[in-house]
């Protein structure tokens, strides 16, 4: 496993990460601007089961770099140097495509310049990049100017290796409960759906009024279960996840968008990039209720 890190830049990262990083894609879409997509389809499925992926990719100057990375590796998003920095992206690599792919970067990114492309499975760190500068050695002068870089071996022989530099990355995760309040793009500002919800309580209120107070995906009510202390105690979920929304214009939600759901329920919604529907939820608790 070798380590790499890319510096993006916030404009790049506020335009680019929304996309394909907090963002899955469709790996037919993926797939549909290779050469053989059949193929890389049923590559694609062998790697990534639920259908979907996250997706980065470089300009052709990165060539020399890309072509050196192998599966297992692992790519850092540097979004900025600026201040102490931030590096909020893990990218642990699953598939590389093994052709340029000028159209594909074009269709996701809205520009043909980053077609050498690799797929991955996004993990949100709290990580800076004072602290990478410090950790593995580099001079505090030292500037990436947007190339991707490679890790030395020897830079990582004081964390014991690259698992052991790995390690140390995972420990900066977000814990569980946050993962599901990763910051998405919603217009210019990145909110996570509990903010905007606590930023509407008038909405939440008429649509639990709307909606009551039982679970939309498994018919739990707290009251029932709890006594009074459960009573009007429910969750709103957003059907239209924020993260998709690029706009830089303020989001109209109605009370069509939203629905109440219970505690766990919401949970397993946003188990994944992007989140369950109502309805896959709904099927995954038929298939193990006997």
């Amino acid at each position: 496993m070798q380590f790499y890190f890319h510096e993006v830049g916030i404009k790049g990262a506020e335009s680019a990460f929304p996309k394909t990083v907090y963002k899955k894609i469709k790996t037919e879409n993926i797939a549909s601007f290779t050469s053989n997509p059949e193929h890389t389809q049923k590559l694609l499925n062998e790697e990534f089961s639920d259908g979907f992926c996250n997706v980065w990719g470089v300009p052709k100057g990165a060539a020399s770099i890309i072509n050196k990375i192998q599966i297992g590796d692992i790519v850092l998003l540097v979004r900025t140097r600026a201040k102490d920095g931030d590096i909020p992206i893990l990218c642990k690599i699953k598939f590389i495509l093994n052709e340029s792919s000028p159209e594909l970067s074009k269709s996701l990114w809205g520009d043909e310049r980053f077609p050498l492309i690799f797929l991955f499975e996004c993990e949100v760190i709290s990580y800076t990049w004072k602290e990478l500068v410090n950790d593995l050695g580099y001079s505090h002068k030292f500037r990436p100017n947007g190339s991707i870089y490679r890790v030395m071996e020897e830079r990582l022989i004081i964390h014991n290796g690259a698992d052991g530099y790995l390690r140390k990355l995972r420990k900066s995760t977000y814990s569980n409960d946050l993962k599901s309040e990763v910051l998405f793009s919603e217009g210019l500002q990145q909110r996570r759906e509990i903010s905007f919800f606590s930023r509407n309580p008038r909405l939440v209120s008429i649509a639990k009024e709307l909606h009551g107070y039982r679970c939309h995906v498994c018919d739990f009510d707290f009251e029932e279960y709890y006594g009074d202390i459960g009573k009007e105690f429910i969750e709103c979920h957003h059907l239209n996840p924020l993260s998709e929304n690029n706009s830089e214009k303020i989001i109209q939600t109605h009370l069509k968008d939203v629905i109440t759901v219970c505690s766990n329920c919401h949970k397993m919604i946003h188990k994944r990039t992007p989140p369950f529907s109502i309805e896959e939820i709904k099927c995954k608790i038929k298939k193990i209720t006997p």
